[in-house]
């Protein structure tokens, strides 16, 4: 490892990955601490399916807290869930945190988190949105998704993932 300004100590080219303290062999939502140097403060809101029949448990619980990037601090309403299935391989894999900012409008070809207005919850990448239509990808298996407006109760911008570090 080599230490650099005021005592930080990084991880030198060919070192094993470091281990995160506290880490079981059985994921836990509040083991996850996320990269080295965030402050744990990021609400995990149970998690999303990145499947076509989406679930979205726990809503609104608090699960759990992720390692808040740089480019949430101080966005209060920011969150991440726990990806727990392989539709968006490899944009996004199982057990890692995606990263939500939901005040940032949604454009197409952003991913987003989508919760339907019966509590499903999508990892999809946005391709259209029309009065009568919003049209999402899926990656595994390739697969268009069509909802009608009134079914999306929000749409927000996942801005970062990671996986869980152990």
């Amino acid at each position: 490892a080599n230490t650099r300004a005021a005592g930080a100590t990084y991880a030198a080219a060919g070192d094993a990955p470091w281990p995160a303290p506290g880490m079981s062999d059985h994921l836990v939502a509040t083991e996850l601490p996320g990269p080295p140097g965030r402050i744990r403060d990021l609400p995990i809101l149970g998690h999303a399916e990145a499947g076509e029949d989406g679930t979205f448990l726990d809503n609104g619980t608090i699960t759990g807290y992720a390692g808040r990037p740089s480019n949430l601090v101080g966005v209060a309403n920011a969150y991440a869930l726990i990806v727990h299935n392989s539709s968006m391989r490899p944009r996004y894999e199982p057990r890692e945190i995606i990263e939500v900012d939901p005040n940032i409008l949604v454009q197409p070809n952003d991913y987003v988190v989508v919760q339907t207005t019966d509590d499903r919850a999508f990892i999809k990448l946005l391709r259209r949105r029309t009065q009568r239509a919003i049209i999402l990808e899926q990656y595994n298996p390739p697969k268009e998704i069509r909802l009608d407006p009134e079914q999306v109760a929000v749409m927000h911008l996942i801005v970062g993932a990671h996986r869980v570090y152990r």
